[in-house]
């Protein structure tokens, strides 16, 4: 009896034993890096950054700061060191207050084919809206955005006791606001000395759909009333303003480049379907403008820096990763983050780093490149260190990948759709020039077919 009893409690010692083995195995213990795949750990960030902003950043009025993690006030730092006469955003922000309740006009964005298109069309032929479309293409022309990163919403009601009052964290619409007439505002800016990038809002964006979608508007007015020229005009307008997406080029200001391109292309597209009468000049123009759409290269590594500073936020002054749940605005956890170089993290947050930027290549490959070596050596690399990230990081990893696939799902559509009709303008050019349409794409003169 005795010796079974024992024996049992040996068993049950051994189980007890190779559970925790398990528990440290599976959620604390990462194997180390090589030191190659260290080395590979760090992005060139000047590619996120265009070498104006770091993220790491040194407080300038504060003589004992050392340089720290902290890339929203990097890139806020840089932004206020941009002349204001550079700078699209504060212009933008102004005609929106100045002109506040002409632009709540519901049909702003219509095309010749709505139903309500004759309603649109008095609304870009009043004089208001004739000016609003001026001064936003002169800010369209300055080089920079200028609009810097803030916590959360843009403007909001504050409070219950005074529901009328409104916040706001960004100076630029604060001296918009005071300066039309709103006096119950109040500047709050981010309230955190270190704000994470992962809750940081782009309130630019929405302007730059909203004047997309005007000036689109007025693309097709002119192109109704035969005034082709203006109508090209428009159109470079509204794509260049997608140079401001790659200021701080995240996934979501590649979808709004890419949304605001598209927009593009179909009105190019429907003045092609209705035969517009175009020279070959407007034709180059149009081309050019697809062929900058078709050949635009999204710049994917400001999202890797995102990611890193949200690992740089999880884990603890070892480096550790101590959370996986980053769903939701963590102020107090977030305004910690961790100093040391990436070769001074634990190894489950480099390995997880490691994981995450190679399926962040494989996906831009697959979906971008189509380059089916690059392709196999990816999986082969995901395939081998995935189940050695641990568990906390796995579920950190699992957050970001159905992102990232949603980003790049129709990617290669765009480019193509944008060769397609370059294509088509080739064929029209081919016409002008011999007097008789192409019979086939391989009968276009070479040196009219796109690149």
């Amino acid at each position: 009896m005795k010796k079974a009893i024992l024996i049992l409690a040996a068993l049950f010692i051994l189980a007890l034993t190779a559970a925790g083995i398990w528990t440290y195995t599976a959620y604390f213990y990462t194997k180390p890096l090589t030191q190659q795949e260290l080395t590979d750990l760090t992005p060139d960030w000047t590619k996120a950054t265009q070498g104006n902003w770091s993220p790491w950043y040194i407080d300038p009025t504060d003589p004992s700061a050392t340089k720290e993690w902290n890339p929203t006030a990097s890139f806020n730092a840089w932004i206020e060191s941009i002349p204001k006469e550079d700078k699209a955003w504060p212009a933008l922000i102004d005609i929106h207050y100045t002109h506040l309740e002409h632009l709540k006009n519901e049909f702003v964005g219509l095309t010749t084919n709505d139903e309500d298109w004759d309603q649109t069309v008095a609304f870009l032929e009043d004089p208001i809206t004739k000016k609003i479309i001026s001064q936003t293409q002169n800010a369209l022309r300055n080089p920079f955005m200028g609009c810097g990163l803030y916590n959360g919403s843009w403007t909001y009601r504050a409070g219950t006791p005074h529901p009328s009052a409104l916040e706001t964290r960004d100076p630029d619409e604060y001296a918009a606001m005071l300066n039309h007439g709103i006096e119950n505002v109040k500047l709050v800016g981010n309230g955190v000395p270190n704000l994470d990038l992962f809750s940081t809002g782009q309130p630019y964006l929405g302007r730059l759909r909203s004047v997309a979608n005007l000036l689109n508007s007025q693309a097709h007015l002119e192109l109704q009333t035969g005034n082709i020229v203006r109508f090209i005009e428009l159109l470079e307008s509204i794509s260049s303003s997608t140079k401001f997406c790659q200021e701080y080029p995240t996934h979501f200001d590649e979808l709004v480049a890419r949304a605001i391109e598209s927009q593009v292309n179909r009105t190019i597209q429907f003045a092609l379907v209705q035969q517009t009468p175009l020279t070959d000049d407007q034709l180059i123009k149009l081309d050019h403008l697809l062929a900058r759409h078709q050949h635009r290269n999204p710049i994917w590594e400001a999202e890797q820096l995102i990611f890193r500073d949200t690992v740089r936020r999880l884990v603890n002054f070892k480096g550790q990763i101590i959370r996986q749940d980053y769903t939701n605005q963590l102020n107090d956890l977030f305004s910690q983050q961790f100093n040391g170089t990436h070769s001074e993290l634990a190894p489950d947050a480099q390995r997880l780093m490691l994981v995450y930027d190679t399926t962040h290549k494989l996906i831009i490959n697959t979906t971008c490149t189509g380059d089916k070596q690059a392709q196999e050596q990816l999986e082969i690399r995901i395939d081998t260190n995935t189940p050695l990230l641990s568990r906390r990081a796995a579920l950190l990893l699992a957050h970001r990948e159905s992102s990232m696939a949603l980003v790049f799902s129709d990617f290669q559509k765009h480019v193509d759709d944008s060769e397609g009709l370059r294509l088509r303008i080739a064929m029209m050019r081919h016409t002008l020039r011999h007097g008789t349409p192409p019979q086939s794409k391989s009968s276009i003169d070479f040196d009219l077919l796109p690149s």
